[in-house]
């Protein structure tokens, strides 16, 4: 068992959308109960009540490890969002931000929320993925882009003023191998693999009709235990019972090839004032799509 298991227990996810939250929650919750840490998934915790003292009362009864999400928009649901974001800065010992390349989370937002088009927040089977997936190219306007620049700029001034004291989870080592990620970050010290990596891309070759064959039996077999492993923490109730697990949505060259302006939206971003982004290059693309194609693809 881990040492720094008391610090294990309340750990809080800040997020927008499409910063890859929801993934990072679930994940963690099978890992850590996977590994003998009992851990309940609230997910967002607006969802579960908006009266402050019933929140405080459920939580803090629950002996079990906790994992969930506050976003600054759902935090105004709640009856005293002043006091809840007091609450929750107190309450959670543990308090992360996805880092991830705002260009890229601004064009996900922006294909989840295009106008007059229903598209699901993530994707969890290949239904869903088709759904979301375009069948003709399509233009983001400048101005709803603009838009989606500010509602990311927003967070992160949010998270400054509300939860200072925050930790950064590096999206790309968390795509590409949560396990040894949560084992150094949680100081886990037991040496069971999980191999959410390999479920992860499985299912996101899976959902696209890619070819499977190359997988063993014996691969296979490891992710038919994970998915019962996944369906086994929502019978106990720790895992929410809709839309368990999510997979891989939009890859970066799936967004270039279906955003007809990419390159005309890349030079907005780079223009736009903000001391949160990092200015991207069309190096910094390319080299991100090498690296994406070598970790689902390979």
């Amino acid at each position: 068992m881990s040492k720094y298991l008391s610090k294990l227990k309340r750990i809080l996810v800040l997020t927008p959308d499409a910063i890859g939250s929801t993934y990072f929650q679930r994940s963690l919750t099978v890992y850590l109960n996977y590994h003998g840490y009992i851990t309940q998934n609230y997910h967002e915790l607006a969802n579960f009540t908006n009266i402050l003292s019933d929140l405080v009362e459920n939580l803090a009864i629950n002996s079990n490890n906790i994992v969930a999400r506050c976003s600054p928009y759902r935090s105004l649901d709640f009856d005293q969002t002043e006091n809840y974001l007091k609450f929750c800065k107190h309450f959670f010992t543990n308090i992360y931000v996805i880092e991830r390349c705002s260009f890229e989370s601004a064009l996900s937002y922006c294909n989840t929320h295009q106008p007059n088009k229903e598209r699901p927040l993530n994707v969890y089977s290949k239904h869903q993925y088709l759904k979301n997936k375009n069948k003709t190219s399509y233009n983001i306007t400048t101005n709803n882009f603009i838009e989606s620049l500010k509602y990311f700029e927003d967070f992160y001034v949010w998270v400054d003023k509300y939860f200072p004291n925050h930790k950064k989870i590096n999206y790309s080592d968390l795509v590409s191998d949560p396990d040894s990620l949560f084992k150094d970050e949680f100081n886990i010290s037991s040496t069971k693999e999980l191999y959410l990596k390999e479920y992860n891309k499985f299912n996101t070759l899976r959902i696209r009709n890619k070819d499977l064959n190359s997988y063993t039996a014996s691969e296979l077999l490891k992710f038919i235990e994970l998915s019962d492993y996944i369906d086994f923490l929502v019978h106990r109730d720790l895992l929410v019972s809709k839309n368990k697990f999510p997979y891989k949505k939009i890859t970066l060259s799936e967004k270039i090839k279906d955003i007809d302006n990419f390159t005309e939206l890349l030079d907005v971003y780079n223009s736009y004032p903000s001391n949160h982004f990092k200015k991207v290059t069309k190096d910094d693309i390319i080299n991100r799509i090498e690296q994406e194609y070598k970790l689902w693809t390979i």
